[in-house]
């Protein structure tokens, strides 16, 4: 069948291996520089984070330019939202929920959550979208883009970006057992897409 959905754990990691990952401390003593209005600070919390939130975006609504822009917009907004944010908490999660509200708007506005008409064309735009993710299967990630964006935004958290069910609900507002229901069916739903694309 291609790509495994066992996989999923494996590309996971591998995408924050790969990633600059804060260590919490510098996160911690970048915000407070920054809360000051510290330019410097905010550089190298961009510089830190760029390439999760990148990856996330693109995984989410599948091109590469609109990607670009959504995480523009996300540290644009931690600059001007900088002074809310909890010390208590992880920047890293902060910045996703963020970059996931901005994607949910961006799917909303341009109705990009409805499944494209035509699969031929679906898979080549979300192929050359991914092109440059490296170590990724281009067909998980077309895959992808053929799921609602219910089930989309639930199995890339969950999966690609490694949060735990309880940090879903945190950020989703959602109860428990939907989180698992629309895991379950989203995942039955990739099942069915990428069988689809190998036939």
């Amino acid at each position: 069948m291609g790509a495994s959905l066992p996989a999923f754990s494996v590309m996971a990691s591998a995408m924050r291996a790969s990633a600059v990952i804060a260590m919490p401390s510098l996160d911690a003593q970048d915000m407070k520089a920054l809360c000051l209005g510290d330019h410097d600070a905010f550089r190298r919390i961009v510089r830190r984070h760029q390439t999760r939130i990148l990856a996330y975006s693109l995984r989410f609504v599948g091109d590469s330019h609109h990607a670009q822009d959504l995480s523009q917009e996300v540290f644009l907004t931690l600059w001007r939202e900088r002074k809310s944010y909890r010390e208590d908490g992880k920047l890293e999660f902060f910045l996703l929920k963020i970059a996931r509200l901005r994607c949910l708007a961006h799917l909303k506005k341009s109705k990009a959550q409805e499944r494209l008409t035509e699969r031929a064309s679906q898979v080549r735009s979300a192929a050359a979208a991914f092109s440059d993710m490296q170590g990724e299967d281009v067909a998980l990630q077309a895959a992808l883009q053929g799921l609602s964006a219910d089930h989309r935004d639930l199995i890339v958290l969950r999966h690609f970006e490694g949060l735990e069910l309880t940090e879903i609900k945190t950020m989703t507002g959602l109860r428990m057992g939907t989180i698992k229901s629309r895991l379950h069916r989203g995942l039955a739903a990739l099942r069915k897409e990428l069988q689809d694309g190998h036939q």
